[in-house]
């Protein structure tokens, strides 16, 4: 008979009892168990065995859903703000002992326990979150983080601008970066810069408007830039191209037929310009005569005296009657050659050698040049002689001296590499300035 049955835990679970282990809590890890049985003698008897509890349930965790954010100024990233980022929750049966992320696609890398100050790169980045337990029972979970540049570039234009156009040519010639963008950024970089002309000049470019013409009037100049998102802005401002009077004639240049000439002289009164439409001899007037049946012709920036008969042939080639710039606004008045010199059509074609003489006055020719112009100095004195070139915006373009022992000088000036556009040139002789225009035509 037996008097008695208990038993003795050791190991992961430790403890003592008799009769039974029903609903004995048992730990994780190797419990013992041993059973004695004793009868009323005292007698007693023993057996053993083991009870191995294994941790073989995963942890649970829950993810954020997916997240759509923009990116930051002046970054062109997300920086992660707190726990936004971070697990919802965790947990395990026996306790979570690590708690870690991977970062793929857009942004990579590798940490734990909080995103917090994560810079994401923009595009989708997976963000997979993984938690264990010791054991080394894992789950996981993740979302996606997709960052989008939203932000619209900045970009400044110039004020409204208002130019002359060149001299007889009713367009002006832009020069560098005047008319460029002041100024352009964008968080994540600006990949096109574009430029459209509506008005009176129209056209469209990119990055400068280095040396595009605008027509005489209202322009009107959009830029447009665009980052690598797709974000564009735009900014516009006018150009007015007013139109001159060159040649101080009372003229525009846009109507003037006789650049340099007085167009307004209508001595026959046909309301035609008798410098490109000329009269009878009778009806030229007396300061455009220089003797006997001959006329002051400018040809190619020169003043020359022919026979009456020939003008018709000369203008037919691009003369013009009255002497080169006799509508000049600096005003000057020109002192003929002998009244009793005759030249041939041959003879006036050689070089300007019977070009009419002007003491004391430069003259600049051709006018429009193109390539090249002369300045020419008679009567300077021997003195050194030196000449400047400005551009319309009074830039230097050309600076030199010239020490030329001759009583009558003509001063070659290569212009080849000058936009078009309005010039003064002028010339200083024993302290003594003189200044010209000229326009250059390419």
């Amino acid at each position: 008979v037996i008097s008695s049955t208990t038993y003795t835990l050791t190991g992961a679970t430790t403890g003592s009892g008799s009769n039974s282990l029903a609903t004995f809590v048992f730990v994780k890890g190797v419990t013992t168990i041993k059973w004695t049985v004793t009868d009323p003698a005292g007698n007693t008897s023993t057996c053993s065995f083991t009870v191995t509890i294994a941790d073989d349930d995963a942890p649970s965790l829950v993810c954020k859903a997916n997240q759509t954010r923009g990116t930051t100024t002046p970054a062109c990233k997300y920086t992660a703000v707190g726990t936004e980022f971070n697990l919802i929750s965790k947990s395990d049966n026996c306790g979570v002992t690590s708690t870690t992320y991977t970062l793929s696609g857009a942004t990579t890398g590798t940490g734990s326990s909080s995103l917090a100050g994560k810079i994401f790169n923009t595009g989708v980045t997976t963000v997979v979150w993984k938690v264990s337990d010791a054991a080394g029972n894992m789950n996981t979970c993740s979302f996606t983080v997709t960052v989008n540049d939203n932000i619209l570039p900045t970009l400044t234009c110039k004020a409204n601008q208002v130019r002359n156009a060149a001299a007889y040519a009713c367009k002006y010639t832009t020069v560098g970066t005047e008319f460029n963008l002041t100024a352009s950024s964008d968080n994540c970089g600006i990949t096109s810069t574009t430029y459209t002309l509506t008005g009176v000049t129209t056209g469209t470019g990119s990055t400068t408007l280095a040396g595009v013409m605008f027509n005489k009037g209202v322009s009107t100049v959009t830029w447009k830039v665009t980052d690598a998102a797709g974000n564009s802005k735009t900014c516009s401002f006018t150009v007015t191209v007013n139109d001159v009077d060159s040649d101080c004639d009372g003229v525009y240049d846009c109507t003037d037929v006789c650049p340099g000439g007085d167009d307004t002289v209508d001595n026959d009164g046909n309301s035609l310009p008798d410098c490109k439409y000329p009269p009878s001899y009778a009806q030229i007037i007396p300061a455009w005569k220089c003797g006997a049946n001959k006329v002051y012709i400018c040809h190619s920036g020169s003043t020359q005296c022919v026979n009456y008969s020939l003008l018709a042939g000369h203008i037919g080639h691009g003369d013009y009657l009255g002497p080169c710039d006799n509508a000049n606004c600096n005003g000057w008045s020109l002192i003929s050659e002998s009244d009793t010199d005759i030249y041939s059509e041959a003879e006036l074609e050689k070089d300007h050698v019977h070009e009419l003489a002007l003491p004391n006055v430069m003259e600049v020719y051709p006018n429009p040049a193109r390539n090249k112009m002369f300045v020419k100095l008679p009567n300077h004195g021997l003195a050194p002689i030196h000449i400047q070139v400005y551009n319309s915006m009074g830039k230097q373009m050309f600076n030199d001296i010239f020490d030329l022992k001759a009583e009558h000088v003509v001063i070659p000036i290569n212009v080849l590499e000058f936009p078009s556009g309005l010039y003064y040139i002028k010339a200083t002789v024993d302290g003594v300035e003189q200044v010209k225009t000229v326009s250059i035509n390419k």
